[in-house]
């Protein structure tokens, strides 16, 4: 499909739909798709169950996770109930849409508009807990070399 390979090039520069943060179930002996991903909720399991507090909060809204601060302990893919955070065997470290900056390469690419970004007010769900992820990441192993 050309969106988990749009995926897979905006997220690692390689077309290997293995890496796209994106995937495509299929239907009646494949005869019809649907791509599914992460849908950046209000709740946010993923990011309140790091130990670390790797995964913050994007200027566009995406749950994103800071590599340098990320232990890959995989809690994140365990918490997050539509299995969408995901971990990369090459880099040791959870991985996630992160909205492409706010320009889905996936949105772009599809042939049938079947996926769909539109911007969204964000939702205030844990008044400063939120606002404390909404700043870079900062956890409790940041500085530590």
């Amino acid at each position: 499909m050309r969106c988990d390979l749009a995926c897979s090039y905006e997220q690692t520069g390689t077309f290997q739909p293995s890496k796209s943060v994106i995937r495509i179930s299929s239907f009646e002996g494949h005869t019809s798709y649907a791509p599914y991903t992460c849908l950046q909720c209000d709740e946010a399991w993923c990011l309140t169950a790091c130990p670390v507090e790797a995964i913050g909060i994007s200027p566009v809204g995406a749950k994103v996770v800071a590599d340098d601060i990320c232990v890959g302990c995989k809690l994140c893919t365990i918490a997050c109930p539509y299995g969408t955070m995901f971990y990369d065997i090459d880099t040791h470290k959870a991985v996630k849409c992160d909205l492409c900056g706010g320009k889905p390469a996936c949105v772009e690419v599809c042939p049938t508009e079947a996926i769909v970004y539109e911007d969204a007010e964000q939702a205030d769900w844990v008044g400063p807990f939120a606002a404390e992820r909404t700043k870079a990441p900062a956890g409790p192993l940041a500085g530590v070399s």
